[in-house]
């Protein structure tokens, strides 16, 4: 097989990136509207009809708006408004990311939030709409910008805090504990007073003392959420990661002690009793408050994570999933109690606490936590939630600030918000590579390239616009001095804007600057392994299929629709084949082995030995089955024609209510043998074993796990355990098309090609459905009904392997061969709603379904690589959208088995398998696969002209040329026929084959051996 050619199928692709801004946006964003989607909510929330009347005086001066009845709102209308800034903020949120993630993937997302929040900001400015009525947004966002600024502390920090110590390797934590308590402590309050000096004596700013000192302690902090993804997708050291990550956790920790401790002051001075919390606040009692909030906020936190710990404990059913829940209840609960001790009841650091706890937990009773998926998904959607509120929130409050008229005439510091950026980073480096003698030689050491990307990575970000946000909502509610606001407004924007220059300009860069350090890992040792990898799963994949084709249900499907929706399959070859049957067959135990059947296989192998002996023989066809291949199906026609007799809704409603009636009536006559108790207890054992069969199915990806078809196998089940309860037989298949009846199973199946018709249409494609007709109806009942058949044919034999070989006596008692029996009839019964269909639609249904199957596996392949650490993330997330779309063109299509691309005709497979090597014929039971195909391209031929109630005239002597062999020309001459059809005569004498003189005859070939077509497992 040609390895590299199938990798390169999947391999994500790292170009350059497309410096034509232009076409970007002409050729992917603006080509999709998303734009315009934007806008157009923007537009729908802001200009609804909803509106509140209000003046920009009163905003001004901080009062709410007035509805429009002109009477005060009260306190139950403002918070029943407040809820909607959050959930919009998150919505509009989620179209940002959409945007960024499939476009525009070199804008880091928490910086164009915040840029968002300022959009928002402006736009429900007062001063710039005055004497207009205001919407429900702006009134929220006004309730949200009024908020108390401890309230805001308490609602962001303990949750990112928490999680941010909870997911954190503690292993490495401790081992580098003591670089990371100089990063934390040493090196903020370094940063606290050379920011300090910069804002005194480089900065046009009017501050007294203390707000520098609050200026200096916001702007030292840390914020690793921009390049934490970076560190990991591109294989930077751990030890670089653990520096960055376990330095912002604790630095945290020590801002927020330094911005109580200075924030105190700077209210006492300003007479704030209400904020500063004491009347005499003197600098020796500041500096024993400032042990007083870190060693009591740990002591906190130690206590809170100690009970919690037990807790845990005590919460030990692993089983079950509401006590897991209530583990996760447990662990919220812990974060914000105990930040909201330490903060308000205790006066201590509700951050310290919530850290202490946090490591606590992690330590102790990361054992104890029952379902760690459940835990730290959690956490990932908490983190989130308010990762993006508070920028939005943050980003709110700047465009408000900056869109004052007032701030616009006498802020003149935009200049000088970019030299405090380049002084920011200069005091960074100056306090890393000051301390870099001693942290090179503590805890895991470092290096200088190392201590480089930190000195530039070193983000500002959701730390500090939550204690800004807090400061400036402070000073706004407890004084009227317009010179304080001022002071306050001017800090804020220069926090904020900090922030997103750190964010673009940093996180934009840090991708380069660690590759020119060489601390990514090295493109080529990367694109090996990815490539290894890929011929792993290539393989796997390969091995699924032939495994696959050893179970009955899966035989007769073409190996050409693999091809076409398979793409890394593509180029298999004959070597690849047989090793995959020989780990096939090692890995089968020898009582269980089935040989696979491959002779839908072989005639597509592109193998030297094969095509040697190709180029060899004539290729000749042996009949004209591609003549009728362009006629519909006649299993179409039928259900058409039940679709039309069963037009009207009251013929509906009266065909699903009288199978609901025949289904749950109870029969009079019973047999005593079949409803004893032990019968019961059988039937309601192999029930059992039959979910397990449908899960085992789920897991195997034949069946999905969500969607109509698993709830309609499923509720059969329960609805036949009630009736085998009262000792009726079984009789499941009937209760499973009960279950099926439902409304929302045709809806279900119309909906998404309904969207992805419109999607198509949306996209400008004007010709978006000359290639494929919209389903009916009830070719969707059609495909419904095949998959639902194949599904629980394949569950009944599965189970009663298991049943006969796990759970049934030696020899089987009776009760035990009446309810094999029962399965037996009920697949009889599944069965015979086939005989309807044309086994060309089943044959498509089967291999589209084969072809989600091997996908599927290929999925759950890269995730699992992905969830090791062995490949990126980046590259997995890339190989996995690759797949996404192979499995989204499956589903899409709407083709036959007989019109896939590369399909050969069986005349063409007949000739190449006879030109298969002799053991290969003879240990794979090929002639009885040509015999097979001969008898059913005959019974073809008979039944097409049938289609549709058509009528073809056929002259006595028909040429066909087959499309597959001209199009195989490469490997042998092109093949003709000529098939002579009498108008008269006995059937079996109208079609007769002139055959050319390099094919041999039928008589020719050895005869058929008998094979076992029972499936041992699923």
């Amino acid at each position: 097989m040609s390895s590299k050619n199938n990798t390169n199928r999947l391999q994500p692709k790292r170009g350059k990136v497309d410096n034509a801004t232009s076409k970007i946006f002409s050729q992917l964003f603006i080509k999709t509207n998303l734009d315009l989607c934007i806008i157009g909510a923007l537009i729908a929330f802001y200009y609804n009809d909803c509106l509140l009347t209000s003046n920009a005086q009163q905003f001004e001066e901080g009062e709410y708006p007035l509805p429009q009845n002109g009477t005060q709102t009260s306190p139950n209308d403002q918070a029943m408004y407040a809820m909607l800034f959050p959930w919009f903020a998150q919505t509009i949120t989620v179209f940002i990311y959409y945007a960024i993630s499939r476009y525009l993937k070199v804008l880091p997302y928490t910086a164009i939030v915040f840029l968002f929040g300022v959009i928002i900001g402006v736009l429900t400015k007062p001063t710039l709409v005055a004497n207009r009525e205001y919407n429900a947004i702006s009134y929220s966002t006004a309730i949200w910008l009024k908020i108390d600024g401890l309230v805001i502390l308490l609602v962001f920090l303990p949750g990112l805090i928490f999680n941010d110590s909870y997911t954190i390797n503690v292993h490495m934590f401790f081992q580098s504990f003591w670089q990371l308590i100089i990063f934390a402590f040493p090196m903020v309050l370094g940063g606290t007073y050379l920011t300090a000096f910069v804002a005194e004596y480089m900065l046009p700013l009017d501050w007294v003392y203390t707000l520098r000192m609050v200026f200096g302690a916001i702007l030292s902090g840390t914020d690793p959420i921009a390049v934490a993804g970076l560190l990991k997708t591109t294989g930077a050291p751990d030890r670089l990661n653990m520096h960055i990550s376990g330095e912002s956790l604790l630095n945290d920790g020590s801002v927020v002690v330094l911005f109580n401790v200075f924030s105190r002051l700077y209210y006492h001075n300003n007479e704030f009793p209400e904020a500063s919390g004491k009347n005499n606040y003197t600098y020796g009692s500041g500096f024993a408050y400032f042990f007083k909030l870190t060693l009591g906020g740990c002591g906190i936190g130690l206590a809170f994570g100690l009970c919690t710990v037990l807790m845990l404990k005590v919460l030990c059913r692993r089983l079950s999933e509401r006590e897991n829940v209530f583990q996760v209840v447990l662990l919220v609960s812990s974060a914000y109690l105990g930040y909201f001790t330490a903060e308000v009841l205790a006066g201590c650091s509700g951050i310290m606490a919530t850290i202490t706890s946090g490591l606590t937990i992690k330590v102790l009773g990361e054992t104890f936590i029952n379902d760690h998926e459940l835990t730290l998904h959690f956490w990932q959607v908490t983190a989130e939630l308010l990762n993006q509120l508070l920028f939005v929130l943050g980003g709110c409050l700047w465009g408000d600030i900056v869109s004052r008229e007032s701030f616009i005439h006498n802020f003149t510091g935009w200049g000088y918000l970019v030299l405090l950026y380049v002084l920011l980073i200069v005091i960074r480096f100056v306090l890393v590579f000051g301390l870099y003698p001693i942290t090179s030689r503590i805890g895991l050491g470092t290096n200088v390239r190392e201590s480089v990307f930190m000195s530039y990575g070193g983000f500002r970000g959701t730390v500090g616009i939550a204690l800004a946000l807090s400061l400036n909502t402070t000073v706004h509610k407890f004084s009227t001095d317009e010179k304080l606001r001022s002071d306050v407004d001017v800090l804020f924007v220069f926090v904020g804007g900090i922030s997103v220059m750190t964010l673009l300009i940093n996180g934009m860069t840090s991708g380069p600057l660690l590759s020119a350090l060489n601390l990514s890992a090295k493109e080529k040792t990367r694109r090996k392994v990815i490539e290894n990898y890929m011929r792993q799963m290539i393989q796997a994949s390969l091995q699924d299929y032939v495994t696959l084709l050893s179970q009955a249900r899966w035989r007769g499907i073409d190996h050409s629709i693999i091809k076409e929706h398979v793409p890394f399959l593509n180029d298999i070859s004959f070597d690849d084949l047989m090793v995959a049957v020989e780990r096939h067959q090692n890995s089968t135990p020898v009582h269980l082995y089935i040989k696979p059947r491959l002779e839908n296989v072989f005639p597509y192998l592109q193998g030297e030995q094969i095509k040697a002996r190709v180029r060899q023989l004539s290729s000749r066809s042996l009949n004209g089955e591609n003549l009728f291949q362009s006629q519909s199906s006649q299993s179409f026609e039928r259900l058409v024609v039940r679709e039309r007799s069963l037009s009207s809704q009251a013929t509906r409603n009266a065909e699903d209510k009288r199978m609901w009636n025949d289904f749950f009536s109870v029969p009079t006559d019973q047999n005593d043998d079949v409803d004893s108790d032990d019968a019961n207890e059988v039937r309601l054992t192999f029930i059992e074993i039959l979910k397990s069969a449908y899960h085992h199915q789920i897991k195997n990806g034949s069946l999905e796990e969500y969607g109509d078809l698993p709830y309609s196998l499923f509720q059969g089940l329960h609805f036949c355990e009630d009736t085998c309860a009262k000792g009726h037989p079984l009789n499941d298949w009937e209760a499973t098309k009960v279950a099926s009846t439902t409304k929302v199973v045709l809806a279900n199946s119309i909906f998404p090609i309904i969207l992805y018709r419109a999607r198509q249409l949306w996209r400008r494609e004007r010709n978006c459905c000359s290639d494929s007709q919209w389903f009916s109806p009830a070719e969707l009942e059609m495909r419904f009904l095949i998959r639902l058949n194949l599904a629980f044919v394949g569950a009944h034999r599965y189970a009663r392997t298991i049943f006969e070989t796990q759970f049934a006596s030696n020899p089987l008692t009776s009760v035990e061969e009446q309810i094999i029996k029962e399965s037996e009839a009920q697949i009889k019964l599944a069965e015979a709603d086939l005989i309807d269909i044309d086994q060309v639609d089943v044959t498509t249904v089967k291999g589209h379904l084969l072809t989600l199957v091997l996908l599927k596996k290929s999925v759950q392949f890269v995730e699992q690589l992905s969830r090791q650490n062995l490949i990126p993330e980046a590259d997995a997330t890339e190989l996995l959208e690759k797949l996404d779309r192979y499995v989204k063109h499956v589903s899409r299509c709407d083709k036959l088995d007989t019109d896939h691309n590369e399909r050969l005709s069986t005349t063409t497979k007949i000739v190449r398998l006879r030109q298969l090597p002799r053991n290969i014929i003879e240990e794979f039971n090929i002639r009885a696969a040509i015999d097979e195909m001969s008898k059913t391209s005959f019974g073809r031929a008979q039944m097409r002209p049938k289609i549709g109630n058509t009528n073809l005239t056929l002259n006595s002597t028909h040429r066909i040329d087959n499309r597959a062999d001209i199009a195989d020309s490469d490997q042998h001459t092109p093949a003709h026929v000529q098939v002579a059809i009498p108008t008269g005569g006995p059937p079996e004498s109208k079609l007769s084959v002139i055959m050319s003189p390099g094919i041999t005859g039928e008589d020719d070939l050895p005869s058929n051996t008998e094979e076992s077509d029972e499936p041992v497992g699923f």
